[in-house]
Parts: C-alpha cells; structure tokens; sequence
C-alpha cells in the first residue's frame, strides 16, 4: 500500500464520524440560504419603498446570514454526499460522472456565488454607505432562485418521490397509499 493511499484511506476513516453527525442536517440547513435571501429582498425592497432604515439594515444582515449559511449548507452537502456513500473526495465540485450530484452542486455554487457578490453591498447596508440597490437586489433575487433550484434538485436526487394523484384508481399499486378499503365480510386470507 501506497503512502498516498492509506492518506485516503484515514481522510476516508477520519470522514466517517462528522458525516454520520452533521450529514442529514444538510436538508434543514439548505432552507436558510433560500428564506434568508427571500427575506432579505422583502426587508430591502420595503425599506427602501417606505424610507424605513431599520429594514435596508436588515436586509444586509439577512444577506450576511445568507453567505454564512450557504457555507454551512456547502460543508453540510460534502458530509452528506460521504453518508449517503454518492461521493467521496473533497473537491468543490464533483465531477459530472456523478450525475444530478454535479448539477445541483452547480446550482448551489451559483447561488453561492451571488451570495458573495451581495456581500459588499450587504455590508454597506448595514454601515449605512451609499450602495447601487438595484444590482444588490437582482444579486438577492437571483440567489434565491438558485438555492431553492439547487434545493429542490437535491430532494429529487435524494428522495425520488413519486407522486400519486388522489382520484388515482383504486388498483393503484402504491404502497400505502389509496389501497382497496376491506370488507367487514372479507377476512385477510380469503373469502367470507
């Protein structure tokens, strides 16, 4: 065995611990990137619609938060990627063999990217220093739009859930949903 490879093989040991603790908080922490940002362009499009100075200020720390928490969503998707057994080294993206991995990890990284974009103007917002809102308020609207993309693409990789119309028949074949009611005259293993 290689040096090289038992290096790999104690990251991969060392790995085993943090991902089976911080990996399934990967779902709750990618919805505070998405409310945050949502919030923070309310909070700014308000503010400055109404002259409130209080809500611009707390549309730059929501967009402060929004940087913070997609960083913490970012670790948290490595360490779940590791549980889940998809994908192993640490590099930022993974490599497109990967399949919808590398696409929403894309998407995130998008949203990540206007996140740091929105991070000088946030923090002029909450110094009180002139800023160019519109450019700042795209960069909130368009980092919403790719978090929550980039969300959703993780829960259709993840979870795959199919969806079952109600007025479905009753001989639909998905398990516990909309099974045939039982006759009081029926018994489980055949006939009355």
């Amino acid at each position: 065995m290689t040096r090289k490879e038992r290096f790999k093989g104690r990251i991969a040991r060392w790995m085993e611990g943090p991902s089976f603790v911080f990996g399934p908080w990967h779902a709750p922490a990618v919805q505070f990137p998405i409310v945050c940002s949502v919030l923070a362009a309310f909070a700014c499009w308000a503010g400055l619609t109404y002259g409130l100075d209080w809500l611009a200020k707390t549309a730059g720390v929501l967009w402060i938060l929004t940087f913070l928490t997609a960083l913490v969503s970012l670790l948290t998707g490595h360490l779940f990627a590791h549980r889940l057994g998809r994908y192993t080294p640490w590099l930022v993206l993974p490599p497109s063999s990967t399949g919808p991995l590398h696409f929403h990890a894309i998407l995130a990284m998008i949203g990540l990217g206007f996140s740091l974009l929105s991070l000088p103007g946030a923090v002029g917002l909450v110094e009180g220093r002139p800023i160019h809102i519109l450019s700042q308020f795209f960069y909130g609207i368009a980092m919403a739009v790719f978090f929550a993309w980039g969300a959703h693409e993780g829960g259709e990789m993840t979870f795959k859930m199919e969806m079952v119309p109600l007025n479905a028949p009753r001989n639909h074949k998905a398990p516990g949903l909309h099974r045939k009611p039982r006759l009081r005259t029926e018994r489980a293993g055949g006939k009355a």
